[in-house]
């Protein structure tokens, strides 16, 4: 039991991203009891919904890619200048995520190369199963990183990802 509670107060610890949000609920609250319109804290985007695995929870049900918004995603262009008027407005973090692997999005290094020159932190989520050359000196300047592990066991993440058994 004592282990258990480290490891979870380990977590929690390292967990920026969710001690922040909670840390700014009082800013929020006081913005707002004084009629301010208060800037978001954290804008999350999703550069692609195309996806280089098919998890059976995923709610693209499975079928890794969302096929119907394929010509749907952002030029690398409109993400600078969200960005720029998010870092503008005082928005402290950018997370980096989505329906789909946000490795997949073709100019991601682009994106996170120009996040990692602004004030902004920077938080990707991702699967981990493909990361392209031109994103990977940019991961490590961002400042969280999170990978997705649904089992410890081979098999059974195969599974999950609706990936082929390895060998």
């Amino acid at each position: 039991l004592i282990i258990d509670i480290y490891i979870f107060l380990y977590i929690i610890h390292y967990m920026s991203h969710e001690s922040n949000q909670f840390g700014a609920v009082t800013e929020i609250v006081g913005a707002i009891t004084i009629g301010e319109d208060p800037t978001p804290m954290i804008v999350e985007v999703h550069p692609t919904d195309y996806c280089n695995q098919a998890c059976s929870y995923c709610f693209h049900g499975g079928n890794g890619e969302d096929i119907s918004r394929r010509g749907d995603m952002m030029a690398a262009g409109d993400y600078f200048n969200l960005f720029e008027q998010a870092e503008t407005m005082g928005v402290k973090e950018i997370s980096i995520s989505g329906g789909g692997e946000p490795f997949m999005y073709r100019e991601i290094g682009q994106l996170l190369e120009w996040l990692a020159q602004s004030s902004m932190r920077v938080r990707i989520v991702s699967n981990g199963n493909y990361i392209p050359e031109s994103a990977v000196s940019s991961i490590l300047a961002a400042d969280e990183i999170r990978f997705s592990v649904d089992s410890i066991y081979p098999e059974k993440y195969n599974e999950m990802r609706g990936l082929r058994p390895t060998s």
